[in-house]
């Protein structure tokens, strides 16, 4: 990331961004290297069954001296599944498992103990839909 300047006045160097924390990063957010999210899916006829896998590679809080168990915040890595039903009359049913295997964030040493700009602390929740179309054929 370039420096931050206002008026000329340097409020923060140069540094790279991607793959820490930025915990004393004015301009930057956490920014893991990468993330990735993965699906899978099976469709028949009026039925499908999806699923995502979501990925974050761990990172590094370079706040945290270099000796420090909390240098390093894990990966993180979550399941989702949904299966949908099409019915008559223009009605979709969609069961979810958000976070199927309910993982907790990785640690992050401050105050909510997590990285709330980068993970979630939801555990495994239920989703339960019906859409309705105003046009058949959908």
């Amino acid at each position: 990331m370039k420096a931050l300047e206002v008026n000329g006045v340097e409020l923060a160097g140069e540094l790279e961004g991607a793959g820490y924390l930025n915990r004393y990063n004015p301009s930057a957010p956490p920014i893991p290297k990468w993330k990735s999210r993965v699906n899978f899916g099976y469709h028949r006829s009026l039925y499908s069954l999806v699923s995502y896998l979501n990925y974050i590679p761990a990172y590094t809080n370079a706040g945290e001296p270099e000796d420090s168990d909390y240098r390093t915040i894990d990966r993180f890595a979550t399941l989702d599944v949904s299966a949908y039903r099409h019915l008559p009359g223009g009605f979709d049913v969609t069961f979810s498992v958000l976070n199927l295997l309910d993982t907790d964030p990785p640690f992050v040493n401050w105050e909510a103990a997590f990285d709330g700009f980068t993970h979630s602390p939801k555990g495994r929740r239920l989703k339960f839909s019906i859409t309705w179309h105003l046009e058949e054929g959908h």
